[in-house]
């Protein structure tokens, strides 16, 4: 309990992808995704338990936000 209570709010109103529809988000392949995992390419958060890796939606869009150059044109 003193885990969930330690969450942000923001962090626990997330959902928890896993690593194909995480990819899918960011426009990459799973495979991409677990090489930048092992490798510690990016500093891009997951969890795990077990065997099972999952990833926080939010962190996955500021990941986004982050790695993005220029100014985006909202029309």
């Amino acid at each position: 309990m003193a885990f969930v209570e330690s969450l942000s709010s923001d962090q626990h109103k997330t959902k928890l992808l896993d690593p194909i529809a995480a990819a899918n988000l960011l426009g990459v392949s799973r495979t991409t995704l677990a090489g930048w995992r092992c490798t510690k390419r990016y500093s891009l958060p997951y969890v795990k338990f077990g065997r099972v890796v999952r990833y926080h939606e939010a962190d996955l869009l500021a990941f986004l936000q982050q790695h993005t150059v220029g100014q985006r044109l909202d029309v």
